[in-house]
């Protein structure tokens, strides 16, 4: 079940943020974006493409769990990295003021999915079960907070008519 929830959060989290960014960036009839809103759009945009991909890459991982296999651990600690790095870039952000709003609360998300590599990680060395349940609720947490990243982006752009 773990395995087809971190599916289904991965996609989730593409689709949602993804059709709601390309939407504001593609919009012709409205004005264009300041160059700085479509400098933070285009940099988040490939942020959650990034996520999207390793949270993917992790929930495949998980299908077939071969802790005893290096190889295996490689690639799990791989897409911890890489959620780690994405979440160290985005805090450094120094979004438009316009896009704050939307910034904060797509950092409150990240931050749930960074702690849940902690937890993985923590996993990896400890290997109790109860940690892979606390990280799949962060997970979840954060996928939950990236739907009100969308919201904040649709928003966004319909006061940008």
């Amino acid at each position: 079940m773990k395995k087809k929830l971190l599916i289904g959060l991965a996609s989730v989290i593409g689709i949602f943020l993804l059709i709601a960014i390309i939407a504001l960036v593609t919009n012709s009839e409205k004005p264009p974006l300041t160059s700085a809103e479509r400098a933070y759009a285009n940099i988040t945009t490939d942020q959650v493409t990034t996520l999207t991909n390793a949270l993917t890459e992790l929930a495949e991982l998980f299908q077939n769990p071969q802790i005893d296999n290096d190889q295996w651990k490689r690639k799990l600690a791989t897409q911890i990295v890489i959620i780690q790095k994405i979440y160290d870039e985005a805090i450094k952000l120094d979004p438009p003021s316009s896009q704050a709003q939307i910034h904060h609360k797509y950092i409150q998300a990240l931050e749930y999915y960074n702690d849940s590599t902690y937890l993985l990680s923590q996993w990896l060395d400890e290997q109790d079960p109860n940690l892979i349940d606390q990280a799949t609720k962060k997970m979840v947490i954060g996928a939950q907070l990236f739907k009100e990243v969308t919201a904040l982006v649709l928003e966004f752009e319909e006061t940008h008519k």
